[in-house]
């Protein structure tokens, strides 16, 4: 039988998101030899000792000193392993029992499979949720089957260690958007495929407020809402009237693309997260002026 370890990266997560995802993973089905929390330089770290506590197989906790992003602390976990397969698996994240097993089987038997994930499905209902679903979520992956997708998301997934490291593992440049997406293009040019696998569900137990909303849209359209943050090769500096318009246009296409589908209950959502976007492109355009500033003296 495969060995497989589960890697969690923690930054200055809640005990409780924690314990949704080290829960799920001691009901698996499929053993798992640890859980290795990576806690990536928190400012507020959790109570590990609760989270220890909580869970029959045995959790070793590691830290680095300073924060370097989800991906170079997935790395430093991974390093640390001699499984046959890593598991990596975001907090608020309950993997139904059957997660493993269908996934390290169907890795087992198909060669061609790079690594696997599943369905992820939102504990959170209503509108805010389905707007979620039709404008953050990976669309490939509504359908519970097992099917080829372009890339997996980063809140679950499955990978043979030695896939992990034949393509240099997690790109590290890339410290807070589109690691997963990269990793998924890095394995296809090899020849190794991403895959859903039916029946591998996670559920998303993270609420988004319409504020949660916004901010994640203006990262995914590939605008750091950071000052501070230098900026990734996929994730910009907010530059401020570039940023704006940018958000604007693409607002109003998403909005028309709701009259068109006549999903007409979500046209009030598009107009809350555009409101509150702009509001936070203005905020975080004073944030950078009042840093520049301070630099400056």
């Amino acid at each position: 039988m495969s060995s497989v370890e589960a890697i969690i990266p923690v930054y200055n997560e809640t005990v409780d998101s924690i314990l949704v995802t080290t829960t799920s993973i001691n009901s698996q089905g499929y053993p798992i030899n640890r859980i290795l929390l990576v806690d990536d330089g928190s400012t507020h770290p959790p109570n590990f000792d609760a989270v220890i506590g909580a869970s029959q197989i045995p959790v070793f906790v590691l830290r680095k000193s300073s924060n370097a992003g989800i991906s170079a602390a997935r790395n430093y976990a991974a390093r640390h392993s001699n499984a046959d397969f890593l598991l990596f698996v975001n907090s608020d994240i309950e993997l139904l029992p059957d997660w493993v097993e269908k996934t390290v089987n169907f890795l087992t038997r198909h060669p061609d499979a790079g690594l696997a994930s599943g369905q992820v499905s939102s504990f959170q209902k209503g509108l805010t949720a389905e707007w979620r679903k039709w404008f953050l979520d990976n669309r490939d992956t509504w359908i519970d089957q097992t099917h080829e997708i372009d890339w997996a998301w980063g809140h679950a997934l499955i990978i043979a260690t030695r896939h992990l490291w034949q393509v240099g593992g997690w790109n590290e440049a890339l410290r807070r958007a589109f690691e997963d997406v990269d990793l998924s293009q890095r394995l296809w040019r090899l020849g190794l495929k991403t895959y859903q696998v039916q029946g591998a569900i996670g559920i998303c137990h993270e609420r988004y407020s319409i504020r949660d909303l916004a901010a994640k849209t203006i990262r995914n359209w590939g605008w750091s809402l950071d000052p501070a943050y230098p900026g990734d090769p996929s994730l910009k500096p907010l530059e401020f009237f570039r940023a704006l318009k940018h958000f604007l246009v693409m607002s109003s296409a998403r909005t028309r693309e709701n009259l068109r589908a006549q999903r007409l209950t979500l046209v009030p959502i598009d107009l809350a997260v555009a409101c509150c976007g702009v509001g936070l492109i203005f905020q975080c355009g004073i944030r950078k002026l009042r840093l520049g500033r301070t630099r400056l003296t």
